[in-house]
């Protein structure tokens, strides 16, 4: 997980090769029109697809409030999704903020592993991210 050597090694990009941002309105911290996510941004948490679900809409909004001279006012939470598979058919769904505090996104122990989990990782996650979150649906 690094920003392609073209972003890392430009201007845009850290000498560690990541995109230096704002960890919480993910702004660039010398570019003011420049935003980054995902795998590329230089945030402490968040190379997941889970991530870039909830640093997306952040992106957006604050995109549209720089435009409109506004300040940026939507903020990343630092929110992280990481399965761990346990065992074949056995998934623990490891769901955080900045501070490491659980927040998990259903109802469930989130420390318990898991065949849900399971389907989730293995047949429910690339869809979701191809179909859905790469077309602008998630």
């Amino acid at each position: 997980m690094k920003a392609p050597d073209e972003i890392g090694n430009s201007a845009l990009g850290s000498a560690k090769g990541w995109v230096p941002v704002n960890k919480e309105t993910l702004q660039h911290v010398k570019y003011k029109n420049v935003f980054s996510l995902g795998d590329v941004a230089a945030v402490p948490l968040g190379k997941t697809g889970g991530s870039v679900r909830k640093q997306y809409k952040v992106v957006a909004d604050n995109i549209m409030a720089l435009i409109n001279n506004k300040p940026l006012e939507a903020k990343y939470d630092g929110y992280t999704v990481c399965p761990i598979i346990t065992d074949i058919g056995k998934v623990m769904l490891a769901e955080f903020d900045w501070s490491m505090k659980p927040t998990p996104s259903f109802p469930l122990d989130p420390t318990q592993e898991r065949y849900i989990w399971w389907l989730l990782k293995a047949y429910v996650l690339k869809p979701m991210t191809m179909y859905g979150m790469l077309s602008g649906r998630a």
